[in-house]
Order: C-alpha cells, then sequence, then structure tokens
C-alpha cells in the first residue's frame, strides 16, 4: 500500500494512514479483528458498499449524544487527555459572538484594537487602562476567530 500523501481528514482516511504507517497486523492485535474490517474501516463510503463505521466514528458518536445531553464535562474531558497524547493542548470555541459583517472587518478591528493597545505601552498609560486595552483586544482577537470558524462551519 502506498503512503499517504496527505493528512487524514475523515476517519476512514485515518484508518488507512495508520494501516499504511503500522501495519494491518498491529491494528488486528489492538482491536482483535480480521484483516477485512480493518479493510472496511479504510474504505471511502462515497465509493464502497462494504465499508462499516469504524471506532472513531462510534466514538464522536459517543461524545454528540454526551454533549446533547448536556454532559459537556464527561465530553470534554476525555478529549482533553486525548489532546495530550500527541502533544497539544484543547482550547474551547470563544463564546464572542462576531459584530462586523464579514472576515476583513473583523480583522481590521484586530489592528485597530492593537494600535491602541501598543500606543498605550509605548505612552506608558496606566496599567488599569493598559489592561482594559489588552482585554478589548483579545475580545477583538475571539471575535475574529469566532467569525472564522462559523464561517469555515458552514461550508
Amino acid at each position: 500500500m502506498n503512503k499517504p500523501t496527505l493528512l487524514p481528514i475523515e476517519n476512514w482516511q485515518f484508518f488507512q494512514a495508520c494501516k499504511s504507517y503500522l501495519g494491518s497486523a498491529t491494528i488486528q492485535k489492538l482491536y482483535k479483528v480480521s484483516s477485512r474490517q480493518i479493510d472496511r474501516w479504510c474504505s471511502d463510503p462515497d465509493y464502497t458498499e462494504s465499508n462499516q463505521k469504524n471506532p472513531v466514528d462510534r466514538y464522536e458518536a459517543l461524545l454528540s449524544k454526551l454533549m446533547a445531553l448536556g454532559h459537556t464535562d464527561v465530553a470534554r474531558s476525555f478529549v482533553r487527555r486525548q489532546v495530550r497524547i500527541v502533544g497539544c493542548v484543547m482550547e474551547e470555541l470563544p463564546g464572542e459572538l462576531p459584530d462586523k459583517g464579514n472576515l476583513p472587518e473583523e480583522m481590521l478591528g484586530d489592528y485597530a484594537c492593537m494600535h491602541l493597545f501598543h500606543k498605550a505601552i509605548q505612552n506608558e498609560k496606566d496599567e488599569l487602562i493598559i489592561r482594559k486595552l489588552r482585554s478589548e483586544l483579545i475580545s477583538e482577537i475571539n471575535k475574529t476567530f469566532a467569525f472564522y470558524i462559523m464561517k469555515k462551519n458552514t461550508k
């Protein structure tokens, strides 16, 4: 099997990459399933009738059900554990909603706040003023990020 040239986006692509890099035998031992079952997990559902939900699909279904029932803390605690395994940290999406009409306008808002923040530091303004400007800058950046995430999730 050829090595993947792109990072996996879909769950079946993740299993395809695992099979390619770790070998089918390793996955078989880990999950105690047949080679054919692994092939099903690795198959593109758009082009294969014999594909099946893989463990990651099922795990995501569990997370979705926990979130729908309001058990966010349980779902997030386990995801945090996995995020640490790969050397990352989990960050919740900002709760602030964008206040501009499009992404470029949101980004320009970041620059205006950053300019005021930097100018206050250069002019050695009172710490309380600088803290307030810092908070406003972070808020603007969070709104830009929220706009980006909302736009990305509606594609």
